[in-house]
């Protein structure tokens, strides 16, 4: 994650000329973003959003909001409310940060295809996503850190055959979390693992030794987990149990 930091920063500076609200290419003043959702005057030039409200805020926006903003790429959020149609949301996103993310699952509509980035910690995903029988899953063929940390009400993870490129999986203090779903072997490109105090989770599927690229996993707290063969992980050069 920390080599993705400097260009998520560089895209939150402040602009150095004065701009209306919806024509700024970043919006982080809080009363801006609250005005640019409330009014629906957000346009093509906005690239980076960011609210930050408190776990108790009442405030709740719409979709529709998001609908011009057709460049959106950075979006950080904290305990904010979405509601409607997902499609409305940008297709161009490359890091998503959503702190407290309300829904089961992730809308199947919530297209996240460029995503490289995204962090729903503390979200009230039961699953990741719950994808209609009829319909292709998305692959995400660019995601490569993906953290659902303190998501106590998480109980299984997604289909890693959709993530080909995930190199940092980040499940911390998920603690309804049973088990990891078998494909975890197919994660050629994973470099680090963090199941700590996920303390219902009782299943590592032995695919995980096929893993030659992990370098850390971390188990502690995983309480109800029976004994691994760490020895079969060839690459692991850290491993906290």
């Amino acid at each position: 994650m920390h080599i993705l930091l400097p260009d998520m920063g560089r895209e939150i500076i402040p602009q150095l000329c004065p701009e209306k609200q919806g024509k700024k290419s970043r919006l982080w003043l809080q009363d801006d973003v609250k005005d640019v959702l409330k009014e629906n005057t957000g346009t093509e030039a906005i690239q980076g959003l960011s609210l930050k409200l408190h776990s108790t805020s009442r405030d709740c926006f719409k979709t529709h909001a998001f609908k011009e903003m057709k460049n959106l790429r950075l979006l950080r959020l904290d305990h904010v409310q979405v509601v409607g149609d997902y499609g409305h949301i940008s297709k161009e996103w490359r890091w998503i940060c959503w702190k407290g993310f309300a829904s089961k699952y992730i809308p199947n509509n919530f297209y996240m295809g460029n995503v490289i980035a995204i962090d729903l910690r503390h979200s009230h995903l039961q699953l990741v996503w719950k994808q209609p029988l009829w319909k292709k899953p998305q692959v995400l063929e660019r995601l490569k850190f993906l953290n659902l940390s303190h998501s106590k009400y998480l109980k299984e993870t997604p289909d890693f055959s959709r993530l080909p490129s995930l190199e940092q999986l980040i499940l911390k203090d998920c603690p309804s979390l049973r088990k990891v779903h078998q494909s975890i072997g197919d994660l050629s490109n994973i470099l680090v693992i963090n199941l700590k105090d996920c303390t219902s989770l009782s299943y590592l599927s032995q695919e995980i030794y096929k893993l030659r690229s992990l370098k850390t996993l971390i188990l502690s707290g995983c309480s109800k987990l029976g004994s691994i063969d760490i020895a079969q992980v060839k690459s692991l050069a850290t491993i906290i149990t």
